[in-house]
């Protein structure tokens, strides 16, 4: 297997070897490029009640900072470098920002020096973990725009505007989209206390007190593909990192379309009678 694998990296794209992976990066690749050009928001915070940054010492030399290609599509990484040579100018910013997927395997290997992304998932932190012996140091700095779509996603959980429902608390949401479970993950720990049973299920509006016509139709639930990692964000944060959804849970995806642009294969199937997680 590792051979062959070697052989793969190595190799040319062998003739009628199929391109839609390739496509679907340089559709996404395009369409942050130009995104990134643009000026989403003129607002700025008043950072004048904060302490003033005073250097410890003089930082000299490369900084290799690598993950997130949101930083270097806008112009995010710009301002940092600018801003961060005002107090050392001798230091240089190395950016090799193409995935967020990098930004963990940098540090694990001694090729970065600082990783920036989302939320560290578990097979992230399980690799660093063994090769390192201890756990990394994940610091949150940000949270998504709920206001700019298209960047790192805000999350929220929508439903049909003519829906009367008013409020979810998060028992409930994970009643609605998760299932019966014998545990659930913090991290890498396996956490049996995360149980819960089918008893706890919602499947219906009326177990949500919506009554007339509302209470007895079923709930169609909606995600992003389990296989983005906004799946195991949502699910550490409302179902006890159990990776148990909703039997009924109906996934979309992004995917290229006919005219090599990227797509989103939810189209309008959202009824009245939905909710879904959504990422902005």
């Amino acid at each position: 297997m590792i051979a062959a694998i070697a052989l793969i990296l190595c190799a040319a794209q062998a003739p009628g070897e199929s391109t839609e992976g390739l496509a679907m990066q340089a559709a996404r690749a395009k369409m942050m490029t130009a995104r990134g050009q643009k000026v989403s928001y003129t607002k700025k915070w008043d950072l004048s009640g904060l302490p003033h940054y005073q250097p410890q010492h003089k930082v000299s030399g490369a900084v290799r900072i690598r993950g997130s290609n949101y930083i270097t599509d806008g112009f995010l990484a710009g301002y940092w470098e600018a801003a961060f040579k005002k107090y050392h100018p001798e230091a240089k910013l190395d950016f090799q920002m193409k995935t967020t997927l990098a930004a963990v395997p940098a540090l694990t290997f001694n090729d970065g020096d600082i990783g920036i992304g989302r939320k560290i998932t578990f097979a992230e932190q399980e690799l660093f973990e063994r090769y390192k012996d201890r756990s990394p140091i994940e610091i949150d700095l940000a949270t998504g725009s709920y206001d700019v779509p298209g960047w790192q996603p805000g999350y929220g959980i929508v439903v049909h505007k003519d829906n009367p429902l008013a409020q979810l608390t998060m028992k409930q949401l994970d009643g609605i989209f998760g299932a019966e479970r014998l545990g659930g993950w913090d991290g890498t720990s396996w956490r049996p206390e995360h149980a819960r049973g089918p008893a706890e299920n919602i499947r219906t509006w009326g177990q949500l007190g919506l009554g007339g016509e509302w209470k007895d139709k079923p709930i169609h639930v909606y995600g992003l593909t389990l296989r983005y990692h906004q799946a195991t964000e949502i699910s550490d944060i409302i179902l006890g990192g159990s990776d148990k959804w909703n039997e009924q849970l109906r996934i979309y995806a992004n995917y290229v379309s006919t005219t090599g642009k990227l797509e989103r294969s939810l189209g309008d199937h959202l009824a009245n009678s939905a909710v879904r997680p959504h990422p902005t």
